[in-house]
């Protein structure tokens, strides 16, 4: 993880860029994962493998304070 200047690289997790993020994790500071794709009960393997090297943020884009 790299920490020049609090400066932070991420990425939006997508299946299809599962494994590259894998292959690059060292170029990477976090990645992003929307809620509803995250709590929809889908087991992504990859995606456990990823979370467990790099900090995890959650973006959520289905709720909102009025609902």
């Amino acid at each position: 993880m790299r920490t020049n200047n609090n400066i932070l690289v991420g990425l939006a997790f997508m299946p299809y860029l599962a494994n590259n993020i894998l292959k690059h994790l060292s170029k990477i500071d976090l990645v992003e994962v929307y809620t509803s794709k995250f709590f929809s009960g889908k087991n992504d393997l990859t995606l456990n493998k990823i979370i467990s090297k790099i900090p995890l943020i959650l973006h959520g884009l289905d709720f909102t304070i009025g609902s």
